[in-house]
């Protein structure tokens, strides 16, 4: 059934009631209402409106969306799945086991839970202070430690979970120390996860990327010969939004400016003393700071050799970068995260006990301090996915109404990357997903910018264009996954996080059109318009950018 701009009601309920609000759950909660309710009144069942509003809508949106959103498939009965967990029946539970065991977004549960449990570990015995201070040694300023925690961003390239988790987790006492508030410290987060995983040639993006341009090609003929990694390397330079977002990150913790919503916060966190926002995880022991870089360390070791171990290449016949491509993007990082997350947490409770904590229950009590303190985001996070859910095809169909729009567009080949950009940009905020607005988008607009101009650059503006609007909806939507995993592993509000960094997020994004897509469009180098456009960048932020108050004065 197509339900036209009906499908947009669900998500503009979550995105304007969060944002008036300041309550995700809340807002999220009476948006997944809403869609159900929509589905509900659009059947042909011989009930009256009041059944189907207060009878039929409640059950459906328990018993099938809600339960569904974390199984992911297989039986919808969930007294079946817990029975089985309960008796350890792997093998004999049937379909309703092998979703709850299998799920993608179940699996996000057990590792977040395994790096809370890490963190309060970490904080229970004191090694995170204890490397706080060491670092402090040698960074001492704000824009020193925003400047850290973007470096680290970097660092942690092969997966945008693993890159939030472990960057927020254990910056968080490094943001509190130099007085950084926790919206800059999830925006440093958030903006250095995905835009590195969906650059970096060696990433879980990689694959995914590929085979959606590969889908693209292949239905239009592939007029060029390109293959999908051939696309995926000339689109790079394209990709303005998550070069442009990283390169404002930068600026942004050198120049120690801030503007909007964000400013506000500065304000506030700098004028609080040094420990006001520590962490309320309770410390029992003062363990050295070599037992936390052991752990974080083995942490990602154990989280790549998991992606070596689930990785495959589908053509080993290639050069080295390619094959490492093809091999880590084909991983399973769900399983390499949650192994990661594991050995982590084993390692710390083992090297902390070791190194003089008296009693392993208090450093117990550490870990399950850190996974309560993430209950309420995963609460944020399960609606998130299930609001996700009734945009897809099966249900609302969000994705292809907008789909529809920009293929029924009749437009000059020029502004086709633009509009790819803004579109691809509405959908993820509207459904909160950049990997499905990828999925949507990619083999939808690959074949029309073909059709539209013999001209390559326009192929690769347009790839670039959609895979860079993916990421900033993303980044703008309260229902997006990764804003929600941003907020909590920063310990910030989640509305105000979105609020926060969306001005942030607009000024890359309209960096992105006047210095990125539009003029190369019309020809010119994207090399130029990337250097024009970190200047333009830098201007904004030099003209309208104020420092915090305290350093003001």
């Amino acid at each position: 059934m197509d339900f036209g701009w009906l499908s947009l009601l669900p998500p503009l309920v979550a995105i304007l009631l969060a944002i008036f609000t300041r309550r995700a759950i809340p807002s999220l909660a009476l948006a997944v209402f809403v869609g159900v309710a929509i589905l509900q009144f659009a059947g042909d069942q011989p009930r009256s409106w009041s059944q189907r509003m207060f009878v039929d809508t409640p059950w459906s949106m328990v018993e099938e969306h809600l339960w569904y959103a974390v199984a992911g498939g297989g039986s919808l009965n969930p007294f079946a799945a817990i029975a089985s967990v309960v008796s350890l029946d792997f093998r004999g539970a049937g379909d309703s086991l092998s979703a709850l065991a299998t799920s993608d977004h179940l699996r996000v549960f057990y590792f977040t839970m395994l790096f809370g449990a890490l963190v309060g570990v970490l904080h229970a015995g004191g090694a995170m202070r204890s490397l706080v201070l060491r670092l402090a040694l040698h960074v001492q300023t704000r824009c020193g430690g925003q400047l850290l925690i973007w470096l680290c961003g970097m660092l942690i390239f092969f997966d945008d979970y693993a890159n939030t988790l472990l960057v927020g987790t254990t910056m968080r006492s490094t943001a509190d120390r130099m007085r950084l508030s926790r919206e800059k410290l999830a925006y440093l987060v958030d903006s250095t996860a995905a835009p590195v995983a969906g650059l970096s040639l060696v990433s879980t993006w990689v694959a995914t990327e590929i085979s959606y341009m590969s889908e693209g090609l292949a239905a239009q003929g592939n007029p060029q010969g390109l293959s999908g990694f051939d696309l995926f390397l000339q689109s790079l330079p394209y990709r303005f939004y998550p070069i442009f977002a990283l390169v404002l990150v930068v600026v942004i913790a050198a120049t120690g400016r801030d503007f909007g919503p964000m400013k506000a916060a500065e304000d506030g966190a700098a004028k609080e003393p040094e420990d006001v926002r520590e962490s309320n995880l309770p410390q029992l022991h003062d363990a050295p700071a070599w037992t936390a870089i052991v752990t974080i360390a083995a942490t990602i070791g154990a989280i790549l050799f998991a992606l070596y171990r689930t990785g495959s290449v589908e053509d080993p016949d290639v050069g080295l970068l390619r094959y490492w491509g093809q091999y880590v993007g084909n991983a399973d990082p769900y399983n390499a995260l949650t192994w990661g997350g594991l050995v982590g947490l084993l390692l710390s409770l083992a090297t902390t006990y070791w190194c003089g904590a008296k009693s392993i229950g208090p450093l117990i009590v550490g870990a399950f301090d850190g996974m309560r303190q993430l209950m309420p985001a995963m609460v944020v996070l399960w609606l998130a996915w299930t609001l996700s859910r009734l945009t897809t095809a099966d249900f609302l169909d969000t994705q292809g109404f907008l789909g529809d729009w920009i293929r029924e567009a009749n437009v000059s080949s020029v502004w086709i990357p633009t509009l790819v950009f803004v579109v691809s940009g509405v959908v993820a905020f509207a459904t909160g997903t950049s990997w499905g607005t990828m999925g949507l988008l990619v083999p939808l607009s690959i074949p029309i910018a073909i059709a539209s101009s013999n001209d390559p650059t326009i192929l690769y503006a347009t790839a670039g264009a959609v895979l860079s609007g993916a990421i900033f909806g993303d980044h703008c939507s309260p229902i997006s996954d990764t804003t929600v995993l941003s907020s909590q592993a920063s310990g910030c509000d989640h509305i105000a996080h979105v609020k926060t960094q969306i001005p942030y997020a607009l000024l890359a994004a309209g960096v992105s059109i006047l210095f990125g897509s539009l003029p190369t469009s019309l020809g010119v180098s994207p090399w130029w318009m990337l250097i024009v456009g970190c200047v333009a960048t830098f201007a904004v932020v030099r003209a309208f950018g104020k420092l915090p108050s305290d350093s003001a004065e």
